[in-house]
């Protein structure tokens, strides 16, 4: 992903090639499924969370890769500049 993704993620630049919004409802569908499975899905929950954070920061329209900004501004981030 970074191959592909890296350069415009570090230009906080994220044209639109599969929408967040898509992204954070395909992993909400993948949730359900596990959850109607018994199956736990600790990391794309985990995923989810970050997901719906940059939904929430208005970044549903961008690329999925723009869920790097919630992550920038997490107080459990991981991630350093």
């Amino acid at each position: 992903m970074f191959k592909g993704k890296g350069p415009s993620m570090n230009k906080s630049s994220y044209p639109p090639a599969f929408p967040l919004k898509h992204q954070q409802k395909d992993m909400r569908l993948a949730l359900a499924l596990g959850d109607e499975n018994a199956v736990s899905m600790l990391v794309a929950a985990a995923a989810n969370e970050a997901f719906k954070k940059a939904r929430s920061m208005g970044l549903g329209d961008l690329d999925f890769s723009a869920v790097i900004e919630a992550v920038k501004f997490s107080k459990d981030r991981i991630i350093e500049n």
